[in-house]
């Protein structure tokens, strides 16, 4: 598992926009997503 966080100013900190980033960077999924980044599976 590695967990990615992303800085608020950069991503606008949005589980939306998070959540899409992370299907794109996630190869294996998704495990969660928040206001401050996501972590994948």
């Amino acid at each position: 598992m590695k967990e990615i966080t992303l800085l608020a100013s950069v991503c606008g900190g949005s589980v939306k926009t998070n959540a899409a980033i992370a299907m794109e960077i996630c190869k294996d999924g998704v495990k969660s997503v928040s206001n401050d980044g996501f972590v994948c599976k």
